[in-house]
């Protein structure tokens, strides 16, 4: 499946199919039973996985490149993706 998807999105502007893909996930995640099944089946939450650095504590190691969401567009969906450094600004 994955390189029948791969040899799809390959022909076309990658910087397209990047913000193609995020509101497909935006769309996803603000459907409500969208939301629960991203989170359900990517996010997981576990205290071991928790990781403190900076004075700041992270839900878990993952983190995002800056440039993925360099406006700051999806921060939600990424985070209910399971990234944990995507939502940093929201940790006392």
């Amino acid at each position: 499946m994955y390189n029948l998807v791969k040899k799809i999105l390959f022909q076309y502007d990658p910087e397209q199919v990047h913000y193609k893909v995020m509101n497909w996930l935006h769309k996803a995640y603000n459907l409500g039973i969208g939301k629960r099944y991203l989170e359900s089946n990517f996010c997981i939450k576990h205290p071991s996985l928790e990781t403190h650095a900076f004075g700041l504590t992270f839900k878990n190691p993952v983190g995002l490149a800056a440039g993925f969401d360099k406006d700051a567009m999806f921060i939600d969906e990424l985070a209910c993706l399971g990234f944990g450094l995507s939502n940093w600004y929201t940790y006392p």
